[in-house]
């Protein structure tokens, strides 16, 4: 059965007073927000598992990170979505809303010490592949762990983190 809105926003405000506990976690308003964006993604039996700020490369990346945006990846059961939405009056550019769905199961990759401009606000870079897409994500916390959820082996995921990184030498 799927989760309403309030009862979306009570589990992440759940979610995030464990955060805050760690001294990571969100405005109570952020927790509201995200919730508006997931309940419209959220499928029947999926839950939320953790969320955490998160950023991708693009043109709205100026934004990111203040009062204009919010971007983060929340971890379902199921799946890992990225979301990147304008505040105010950026809310009106459609360039400033994407969502990434990526299923779980299958996805291989890893998580490394994020080297670019952005390391301060966001000291981890995420490097995953899924169904042949490459994505790199740059995130606020160690998600390691919520890569190991897919059913893939270490030799098989040891060559696609491999294969990745040739393509992204090759693209760069």
């Amino acid at each position: 059965m799927k989760l309403s809105q309030n009862e979306l926003n009570q589990k992440l405000r759940e979610i995030n007073e464990k955060k805050i506990l760690n001294g990571n976690g969100f405005l109570m308003q952020g927790t509201n927000k995200i919730g508006k964006d997931m309940c419209p993604l959220l499928q029947d039996g999926e839950e939320i598992v953790d969320f955490f700020e998160a950023r991708i490369n693009s043109l709205f990346k100026v934004f990111k990170g203040t009062r204009y945006a919010r971007c983060y990846i929340v971890i379902t059961t199921r799946r890992i979505i990225y979301i990147e939405r304008g505040n105010m009056i950026m809310s009106l550019n459609p360039l400033a809303k994407k969502t990434i769905i990526i299923e779980r199961a299958g996805v291989v990759g890893e998580v490394v010490n994020n080297n670019g401009l952005e390391k301060l606000t966001y000291p981890y870079l995420m490097k995953i592949c899924s169904n042949g897409t490459q994505y790199e994500i740059a995130v606020s916390n160690d998600i390691s762990a919520y890569l190991q959820m897919g059913e893939t082996t270490d030799e098989v995921t040891e060559k696609s983190v491999q294969d990745m990184t040739q393509t992204n030498a090759t693209n760069q």
